[in-house]
């Protein structure tokens, strides 16, 4: 019977539940071993009747238990300070969407994750989404022909009783925003393909919770060094339900959106040198988070290099957002 790969979670919060049915759904290679949380009820309601070990402290976990991976499913604004803390164990790292909040964090990361051979998995499931796939495969073969303008339309409702119910949500040394927190995973979709960001400009209101120190609304105006632009539509105001969390790529050879909860759906395509008639691809059943493990434990055992040198960006653009709301100008990256 071969050895499987050994995991333990540090944080048990909402996102804790998709990673650990993705663990399960790999249950052939990696099992949860054990898991960390201040709050015990709330760890006791992930692991049930698991067989799976609780800590307090993250340190003791990873002595005790020995894992193969740490993943740290933690408030955002924590990311950062829990991988420089446990760096030094010398494991595999997952570490939920953003990797930081801001750019010099993340070169921190990477210097420090050299340093101590840490091979570091930033979560980003919606790469792995079938409409997100053959998006790419078109633009790999040229189908779109030269992009000129990308839009982003998140338009979901998050009111106030969302943020009461994690204190961190909403602020900003945690948080980090809108567009840090649930605008992360269209933005990496943007830039992995329209390269990186020149320089932009953004405007923000807070239209339905007030009370929270981020804004719930904002528009960013953005020019890639390619030549393009972009444009982020981003709320979580809208009435009375959730509406869509789309991104468009428009080229000079046709027009591709994908749509869905979370771009896992091709709402619209048309090209003027390519005949789209696969209707499967409009609604995959596939599990982001379940693909996203598949892909870790075949990098481990292939001992196959990654990299997150697009999160640095990412961290540049968070960066750059805040700044232009608080200044009110075009900030150049």
């Amino acid at each position: 019977m071969k050895t499987k790969i050994k995991i333990c979670f540090i944080g048990c919060g909402s996102i804790s539940f998709k990673h650990l049915k993705a663990v399960k759904d790999n249950s052939q290679d990696i099992k949860l071993v054990a898991v960390c949380d201040l709050n015990k009820s709330r760890a006791s309601k992930l692991i049930k009747n698991d067989k799976v070990n609780f800590y307090y402290d993250y340190h003791e976990m990873i002595i005790t238990e020995n894992p193969d991976i740490i993943a740290i499913l933690t408030e955002t604004g924590l990311h950062a300070k829990i991988f420089f803390e446990i760096s030094k164990y010398k494991k595999k790292i997952i570490i939920e969407k953003p990797l930081a909040l801001r750019a010099n964090t993340a070169l921190k990361i990477l210097k420090d994750s050299k340093k101590n051979k840490n091979q570091i998995f930033v979560v980003k499931q919606n790469r792995f989404n079938a409409a997100v796939i053959f998006l790419k495969h078109l633009i790999k073969k040229k189908k779109l022909g030269k992009i000129f303008l990308s839009t982003i339309r998140l338009r979901w409702r998050r009111d106030l009783n969302y943020f009461k119910k994690a204190l961190w949500r909403g602020t900003k040394k945690l948080d980090g925003g809108i567009i840090c927190n649930q605008t992360s995973h269209h933005l990496d979709i943007m830039i992995s393909i329209m390269g990186e960001v020149k320089e932009l400009y953004a405007n923000g209101i807070k239209a339905l919770a007030k009370k929270i120190e981020t804004e719930d609304t904002v528009i960013v105006n953005l020019k890639f060094k390619n030549g393009a632009v972009g444009l982020i539509e981003a709320t979580t105001a809208t009435s009375p339900v959730d509406i869509e969390g789309s991104i468009s790529f428009l080229g000079s050879l046709g027009t591709v959106i994908l749509g869905g909860y979370a771009m896992n759906k091709i709402d619209y395509c048309k090209l003027e040198k390519f005949n789209f008639k696969n209707k499967l691809i409009y609604s995959s059943k596939l599990n982001g988070h379940t693909q996203f493990y598949y892909f870790i434990i075949k990098a481990i055992i292939n001992k196959k290099k990654t990299s997150f040198l697009e999160d640095i960006h990412l961290g540049k653009i968070f960066e750059a957002i805040n700044e232009s709301l608080l200044k009110n100008k075009v900030v150049k990256l």
